[in-house]
């Protein structure tokens, strides 16, 4: 078990301040973005969230994943310093029994080992961050906070690339929703993907949409899909969909006529269908054993749901009822499953600060999605949501990864923390149609039909608003 040091608090400010001079020094390298804005702004949030988390741990909780992650993290730092050859091997190669050998009191034994692979990836992805917090575990999370904030305000470039209009009201839902910014910025499996998922979305949006940088883009993209398949495979699955119809949405609005556009639309379908399933298969082994297959993935939901409601999570449980692994049987479950992942805990299951503080989120996810949909109608918002590939990617990820959290936890504890990615997404679109003018077509269109001066003449307008140097 990691040991709390004096050391912690007073290195707490250094890290903070260094952390703010290369947040300043990262906006005064975007004069001419009003994404950046908000930039230090979110990273206030961030820290805060960091720092709440790892007191909560330390004092309330006395213990858990995100203290265990650091222990063994600092186990391989000391391997380091006597074994150098064994500490790259473990590191890149990962542990077994024979490699645990190398373990002896002095260094101490990691706590995760028996079938952990995923638990051990989080731990050799903290293991530089440990280094640079000189082993101690509040200027690690700092740092760990620090870098993968960077990946989610990477979403909100994205969201305010499309709508530059609204940029000020998409601030709150993309960087500003209180359990995202707590949830996501400790040393916790949910952190990396989540800041994975922001790379992901802004590699693919400025390699296959705007198609500017694609080498180093799809370099991020490949990368942010490593992470994100060797920590949580389940949430690529989930964006695999949105993807595949965000990109080719895109393409099918570049065909001028209507009537070619309608023609194209259900050979579309197919192609995503049939794709969709042949991508899923090829990337089968990637994936690992329990989703290597559609039959071994709806077995794994059945199982991880059932292994949720032992007696240990009674406290803050909750059952959506049981269900086959069949398509039949978890297509049931649909309804309560997203009801779950979008909504849940409701206000009056909360029982704890931590979970309070989710179901007053939820009550107002709950609430601006129902005003949302007296101010369209149902026919409104389908419209406006189809004028923007983005915002029906965001929609379509937010379903299949609520969707799949929902399914398969059936605890509060674990719901408030596994639904984070879904969020900002889920949010953040609703915000775009319910701020964008209903007159206003999407943000992509109406640049590319603007000649170069109107579009210069757009953005210095844009730009004498929110005081940013124009060059």
């Amino acid at each position: 078990m990691y040991s709390f040091s004096a050391l912690d608090i007073i290195l707490m400010p250094v890290y903070i301040v260094i952390m703010l001079a290369i947040a300043r020094k990262i906006v005064q390298d975007h004069p001419n973005e009003p994404a950046y804005e908000y930039f230090i702004k979110g990273l206030y949030l961030k820290i805060i969230g960091s720092l709440a988390l790892c007191f909560i741990y330390l004092f309330y909780y006395q213990g858990g994943d995100t203290i265990n992650y650091m222990s063994d993290a600092r186990v391989l730092m000391r391997l380091a310093s006597k074994d150098l050859g064994s500490f790259f091997d473990i590191l890149f190669n990962g542990i077994n029994k024979e490699k645990y050998s190398v373990f002896n009191n002095e260094l101490g034994f990691p706590q995760y080992f028996h079938n952990k692979t995923e638990e051990w990836r989080v731990i050799r992805y903290t293991v530089p961050f440990s280094i640079m917090g000189l082993g101690y575990y509040i200027p690690t999370s700092l740092i760990v906070a620090f870098l993968s904030y960077l990946g989610n305000f990477r979403l909100f470039v994205v969201f305010v690339k499309e709508f530059p209009d609204i940029y000020k009201k998409l601030a709150l839902p993309l960087l500003f929703i209180p359990s995202a910014a707590f949830w996501g910025a400790g040393i916790l499996k949910d952190t990396f993907t989540f800041s994975a998922i922001g790379w992901y979305t802004y590699g693919f949006y400025m390699a296959f949409i705007k198609r500017e940088n694609i080498r180093n883009n799809i370099v991020a993209i490949l990368l942010a899909s490593y992470v994100i398949i060797g920590i949580k495979p389940y949430i690529f699955i989930a964006l695999l969909p949105g993807s595949l119809i965000w990109l080719n949405f895109t393409r099918l609005r570049s065909i001028k006529s209507a009537f070619l556009r309608a023609l194209a639309l259900p050979f579309l379908v197919v192609v995503l269908g049939v794709g969709g399933l042949v991508l899923f298969n090829l990337l089968g082994s990637s994936l690992g054993d329990k989703y290597s297959s559609i039959d071994k993935a709806l077995q794994t939901a059945v199982v991880t749901q059932q292994d949720l409601k032992r007696a240990e999570y009674q406290g803050a449980s909750f059952d959506i009822g049981n269900f086959d692994p069949t398509l039949a049987g978890i297509t049931s479950k649909i309804p309560a499953a997203v009801t779950a992942g979008l909504f849940r805990p409701f206000i009056w299951e909360s029982r704890n600060a931590v979970m309070l503080l989710s179901g007053l989120e939820n009550l107002f996810f709950m609430g601006f999605t129902i005003r949302l949909f007296f101010a369209l109608g149902l026919f409104g918002f389908f419209k406006k949501l189809g004028n923007s590939p983005l915002l029906i990617f965001s929609l379509i990820f937010s379903l299949f990864f609520a969707f799949s959290v929902g399914l398969t936890t059936s605890n509060f504890g674990s719901l408030v923390r596994y639904k984070i990615p879904c969020e900002p997404f889920y949010l953040g679109m609703l915000f775009a149609l319910y701020y964008i003018k209903k007159d206003s077509p999407v943000n992509e269109e109406v640049i590319e039909e603007l000649t170069i001066e109107q579009q210069e003449d757009k953005f210095k307008r844009l730009r004498s608003k929110t005081g940013f140097i124009v060059k």
